[in-house]
């Protein structure tokens, strides 16, 4: 299994474990675009989702809430896409 699999499984389970450059690593991999929010918050964008995907930075990780919600995300994503 490679390492961009490995990741995902853990994200999609254990979203918590990760910290934020390993979530943003893992949404681009999986074709989100970058944007810029306001101030701290950073925004990902999919073409195919209506939703985005919104991560605080603060202190070099994100708060455990925003990461369930992303994988939450993530999952629903998988399943209308697989």
């Amino acid at each position: 299994m490679s390492q961009k699999k490995k990741l995902l499984k853990r994200f999609l389970e254990r979203p918590a474990t990760l910290r934020y450059l390993e979530i943003v690593h893992v949404l681009l991999s999986l074709g989100f675009r970058h944007s810029q929010g306001k101030g701290s918050h950073n925004k990902f964008h999919h073409p195919k989702i209506p939703r985005d995907i919104i991560l605080p930075l603060h202190h070099n990780d994100c708060a455990t809430y925003y990461k369930v919600e992303a994988s939450n995300v993530i999952k629903l994503f998988l399943l209308i896409f697989p």
